[in-house]
């Protein structure tokens, strides 16, 4: 962890305790038990409370560490995750093949572009980490699309609607869940961007078709 969002000096250490402890919790839940910290840097000084957040953590703390860190042994990272779906993800996985599929062209570098944003479903690339897979500059993949009649903005719309369309017509997510899959951070924005696409409601589309 390093520097918190900009807040007030005298509230840096409080968002920094809050992001902390809310990460052990969150891994704790993905990996189904607590988290097994061998121990845990911290930014400040503890504030004279320093056992507290021993007994916190539970395990050794070490202040005026900058920047702030957990940490635990590397064999963790190989641990089964008690609360994987395997059915889900080969299903997903069968649905990005099958959308690579109908948006393939003969527009290569578009296609490189497009197999980049379906990586990882939900947390799309920006323009900056694509250029860097593709290893070109950002002036340049925007130079290649632009010859091949596209955009990067376009292509993330194009594989957001096609994803988005997917979701509602073969499975039963709801829309929550279909408008964090896509990267949205509000079901309304996604809502919003599927009306424009579309000229539909997500909802409309998907009792209509």
């Amino acid at each position: 962890m390093t520097d918190p969002p900009p807040v007030e000096a005298a509230l840096h250490d409080v968002y920094l305790d809050r992001d902390m402890s809310a990460a052990v919790v969150a891994f704790s839940a993905i990996i189904g038990q607590s988290l097994p910290l061998t121990g845990v840097e911290l930014a400040h000084d503890g504030h004279g409370r320093q056992q507290d957040y021993r007994d916190y953590f539970n395990c050794n703390v070490r202040f005026s560490s900058y920047p702030s860190r957990l940490l635990y042994r590397s064999s963790l990272l190989d641990a089964r995750l008690p609360q994987s779906d395997p059915d889900s993800s080969q299903y997903f996985r069968q649905q990005c093949r099958m959308l690579i599929t109908k948006l393939k062209s003969q527009s290569y570098f578009a296609d490189d572009v497009r197999m980049l944003l379906l990586a990882q479903p939900g947390q799309f690339p920006g323009i900056e980490t694509v250029a860097e897979k593709l290893h070109v500059s950002v002036r340049t993949l925007r130079r290649r699309l632009l010859e091949e009649n596209s955009s990067f903005r376009q292509l993330l719309e194009e594989v957001r609607f096609q994803l988005a369309k997917e979701y509602l017509l073969d499975t039963n997510l709801p829309l929550a869940e279909i408008s964090d899959l896509l990267g949205y951070t509000e079901p309304g924005n996604f809502s919003h961007a599927f009306r424009r696409w579309s000229g539909q409601s997500p909802r409309s589309f998907r009792s209509t078709n």
